[in-house]
């Protein structure tokens, strides 16, 4: 059975993409320095200003172990995306 996971943070969405609202303990983005209050603008090079939640759940969640590269509204265009390996969210 395939397992899936997330990055561990509860989202609300905004006109530049989604906030975070919190970050879960024991989670990729808790463990990646991610902090209440980021806004999240790009996931695997899609732009989430005009996503519905569903979409970006769709796009952040998935097999366990898996990638997903993501970009926040405070990176530098010159940043490179913040890699966050999946895990089980208890």
């Amino acid at each position: 059975v395939e397992r899936i996971g997330g990055l561990g943070v509860q989202i609300s969405k905004v006109s530049e993409g989604f906030i975070i609202e919190r970050v879960y303990t024991n989670t990729p983005a808790e463990q990646q320095g991610v902090e209440k209050g980021a806004v999240i603008v790009e996931v695997n090079g899609v732009e989430t200003y005009d996503l519905s939640t569903y979409d970006f759940l769709q796009l952040t969640t998935g097999t366990v172990g898996s990638e997903v590269m993501v970009r926040f509204l405070d990176d530098l265009p010159e940043d490179p995306p913040h890699r966050f390996v999946r895990a089980i969210l208890e």
